[in-house]
């Protein structure tokens, strides 16, 4: 029939953000983002180390450090899929009853600015940082429609990013119709409707 036939692109659900925006840097790998959190760790004055570890571990080893430092990545990571920051935790920690981490968390949000400026010396962008800002700034973009198949948990930043398409994002989930209610818009398990089962 003279058609063109464009086969769709398919990939990962954590693959899925970084083409959903146009990044301003190359995105750095997760080996470098653990080398980076090193760094800015060791570079640190000794008052924000001592905030994160107390002790801090010897300038020259290394290995105390770099274990830090992938506790850092991990922790931002898990943080910001969610929408939230080491600045945010600060604000709104005061307002949980027992919360006596304040100090600590505005110390991760110094750091968190050391390691990003460290990224950028580079050429490099933190990815979790470069959606959070695409978010912002309304810097999607996609040509085309976006099928989400079989994914019974996205983070709420990717959840963010996918309602800014609106109705190009078609939820595709493989259950009987009259298991409908026990998942939200995005296709996502509701944990309390599964109790029980």
């Amino acid at each position: 029939q003279g058609l063109e036939l464009v086969p769709p692109r398919c990939m990962t659900v954590g693959a899925l953000p970084e083409a959903l925006y146009p990044p301003r840097a190359r995105i750095a790998s997760p080996l470098v983002r653990r080398l980076a959190w090193t760094e800015a760790l060791r570079g640190a004055s000794p008052e924000l180390a001592a905030q994160l570890a107390d002790p801090p571990p010897a300038y020259s080893d290394w290995p105390a450090w770099r274990g830090l430092g992938g506790m850092l990545e991990r922790l931002h990571a898990e943080l910001m899929a969610d929408n939230l920051d080491f600045t945010a935790v600060a604000a709104q920690g005061p307002a949980l009853q027992g919360f006596t981490g304040q100090a600590r968390w505005q110390a991760l949000t110094r750091l968190k600015a050391s390691y990003l400026e460290l990224l950028a010396q580079a050429g490099l962008q933190d990815p979790y940082q470069a959606r959070a800002e695409a978010l912002l700034e309304r810097r999607l973009g996609w040509d085309g429609q976006v099928v989400i198949v079989a994914a019974p948990a996205l983070n709420q930043s990717l959840r963010a990013m996918l309602d800014q398409f609106g109705s190009r994002v078609a939820i595709l989930i493989h259950a009987p119709p009259e298991r409908a209610a026990r998942f939200d818009t995005h296709g996502c398990l509701l944990p309390q409707a599964w109790i029980g089962l």
